[in-house]
């Protein structure tokens, strides 16, 4: 998977619950700066507090803890961030690294 940077995604959606499951397989790493997202989830998450579960694998992970994400309200954007919830950045990622999540959020 990794080996061609591929990526892959999908997602169904009923009433207003959306879960989406995919995965972005990372062969090197830049030198971007702040927040490491991923944007275009399918639809706007609800604008006032949102509901969020699911979970996440990273391999391999340059941090001592977990690796988590959240979605805010009014957004199309999922923040990766560590288990205290800080921002991972560019520095948190090795070369061939693979992300894989499956999550639900509210519209």
């Amino acid at each position: 998977f990794y080996s061609n940077g591929g990526i892959y995604g999908k997602y169904t959606k009923v009433g207003n619950l959306v879960t989406v499951t995919g995965g972005i397989g990372i062969l090197t790493v830049g030198s971007a700066t702040g927040a490491a997202t991923i944007t275009g989830l399918p639809f706007t998450s609800l604008t006032t507090g949102v509901t969020l579960g699911g979970g996440m694998n990273v391999n391999p992970l340059l941090l001592a803890v977990a690796a988590t994400f959240n979605v805010g309200p009014n957004t199309t954007t999922m923040v990766l961030q560590d288990g205290a919830g800080t921002a991972l950045s560019n520095t948190n990622f090795g070369a061939y690294t693979e992300l894989h999540f499956s999550f639900s959020y509210q519209t």
